[in-house]
């Protein structure tokens, strides 16, 4: 119990790769503009791993 305790159970989530489009409220060509915002890439996996080193180096 000691040593089970200290480790906590954390179970794996699923990455979201399509963020979810609010529709509560909103009106049609609303939601349609943001599925299509949505669907477009908007940097390249080439800035995406610059970014991401760019990050690592300012953040800490």
């Amino acid at each position: 119990m000691i040593l089970g305790s200290c480790r906590p159970e954390v179970p794996e989530q699923e990455e979201n790769t399509q963020p979810e489009v609010l529709e509560a409220g909103r009106q049609d060509f609303e939601i349609e503009r943001d599925r299509k915002l949505l669907s477009e890439q908007f940097f390249t996996e080439h800035e995406m791993a610059t970014i991401a080193v760019l990050a690592d180096i300012i953040i800490p």
